[in-house]
This record gives C-alpha cells, structure tokens and sequence, in this order.
C-alpha cells in the first residue's frame, strides 16, 4: 500500500466518521425544537425542514467516504474522494447561506 493510499484511506474515514457527528448533533438539535407546549416559529419550522435536508444529503455522503476508505486498499480513490469533499462542501455552504437568510427574514418568536 502506498503512502497517498494511505492517507486517502485515512482521510476517507475521518470525513466520513466526521459527517456521521455532525449529522448527529444536527439531529439532536432538531428534536429540542420548539416551546414546550409543542408550538413552533417560523424559523424553527424552517431549521426543522433544513435539517432534514441535511441529513437526507449527510448519512449517503458519510456511507459513500465510509466505502471509499474500504475499498482504498484495493483501487485510487483521490478523484471521488476530492470531489466528493468539494461537492458537500458547496452543499454545506449553501445550506449555511439559506439558514443565515431564514433567521434575518423569519420570526424567531422574541416577542417584546
């Protein structure tokens, strides 16, 4: 086994165990949604629905950098595994830029 083998192999599984705690706290997160009698704002209405997003998208990325670092051993993988990084790095910064738009523009129930 090569050294960038290796290391791809390495790094396939860190992203992928990576991916797995991020989906898992994002989760998490979204089952304390909400006031306790059960109402919820507009803006966690919305944080539920990209969350959900989230992790439609996240548990196939991490299975797929999961596989990748399985089968390092035996084949490159650098391509898929460089592309596969830029390609939910764009999904979480525009995931990010919507999020950020949804809490200027909804009501976050602050009252006054």
């Amino acid at each position: 086994m090569r050294q960038s083998s290796a290391s791809n192999r390495v790094a396939a599984f860190l992203c992928a165990f990576l991916v797995l705690a991020l989906s898992g706290m994002i989760y998490l997160d979204g089952q304390g949604l909400g006031f306790p009698d059960g109402f919820l704002t507009e803006l966690d209405r919305a944080k539920k629905l990209l969350g959900q997003i989230f992790l439609w998208v996240s548990v196939p990325v991490a299975l797929w950098l999961g596989w990748l670092g399985w089968v390092a051993t035996q084949q490159p993988i650098g391509p898929p595994l460089r592309s596969t990084i830029l390609g939910y790095g764009v999904f979480l910064l525009i995931l990010l830029g919507i999020y950020g738009y949804l809490g200027q523009t909804l009501d976050a129930g602050g009252g006054g």
